[in-house]
């Protein structure tokens, strides 16, 4: 049996912020992969063995305002006997806030349909 190569398991999540210059619109480039059950070693020919992973992954880029929410995706979860016994699903949500600090020139947040008034 040869070794595996290593990858990570459980919930990875990576995430490329750009803020606007209204100060509070992001351009968020996401990729997130999650593994729904631990991988299991699937037989092949030749005696040779091969790692099934049973994960989703989703690769996207969205705008989002500050303090709104967005779904990014669901799935339907493989691996357990408990997932096709039951009608399951999974789903993300996103959420991400603007957090003003002046060592980077952001004094005031403006709030968008504010009419120019600061928060």
């Amino acid at each position: 049996m040869r070794i595996p190569e290593t990858h990570y398991m459980g919930t990875v999540f990576e995430v490329d912020p750009v803020l606007a210059v209204d100060t509070w619109t992001m351009g968020l480039a996401i990729n997130l992969e999650y593994h729904t059950a631990p991988p299991v070693l699937k037989p092949v020919v030749e005696r040779k063995e091969e790692v099934q992973f049973h994960r989703k992954k989703i690769t996207t880029k969205v705008t989002l305002y500050s303090g709104n929410y967005l779904l990014i995706g669901s799935w339907r979860p493989t691996g357990k006997a408990v997932y096709q016994e039951k009608d399951l699903m999974h789903v993300i949500f996103l959420t991400a806030n603007v957090m003003p600090f002046g060592g980077f020139g952001l004094k005031e947040v403006v709030e968008p349909g504010a009419g120019g008034k600061k928060k």
